[in-house]
């Protein structure tokens, strides 16, 4: 499989001491014939991962799509633990908001959310009705 033959090529060449190098996400996620981070898949990578004694940084499900991702051996996060976890959490940080903010102004077809809409039901209701005068005639738009 491509992703196994990958992953231990970089297994080795970090055991060599050279350092790969990083992918963006998406194409991560190619090498395992996805396209995008489901629970099925990413399972599927994280034992992959964990087979070939490697970690990513920032993790690969929580880094932005077209972000990159580096590769270490999974020994070498343990000295730099508090890096790798604030990495990881600056990666779910942006995440979080990239996906905020698409889902404010747009629904999944690409139309404005209904929720930018002018609210027509936030003006108030006064007591008095609105008197009309019978004299009063109808006008264009234009005001003639």
């Amino acid at each position: 499989m491509l992703s196994e033959q990958k992953l231990k090529l970089i297994s080795d060449s970090l055991g060599n001491g050279v350092v790969p190098p990083q992918e963006s996400v998406r194409t991560f996620l190619l090498w395992f014939g996805a396209e995008r981070r489901g629970p099925r898949i990413i399972r599927q990578i994280r034992e992959a991962l964990k087979s070939s004694g490697l970690e990513t940084t920032p993790d690969f499900e929580f880094a932005y799509i077209d972000g990159l991702i580096s590769f270490a051996k999974t020994n070498m996060f343990k000295n730099s633990s508090k890096l790798a976890s604030l990495r990881n959490q600056q990666a779910k940080a942006q995440l979080a908001r990239r996906v905020r903010k698409s889902k404010l102004f747009h629904t999944q077809d690409g139309t404005p959310s209904p929720r930018h809409w002018p609210n027509l039901h936030s003006r108030r209701l006064t007591d008095k009705p609105d008197v009309i005068d019978k004299s009063t005639r109808l006008r264009t738009p234009s005001g003639q």
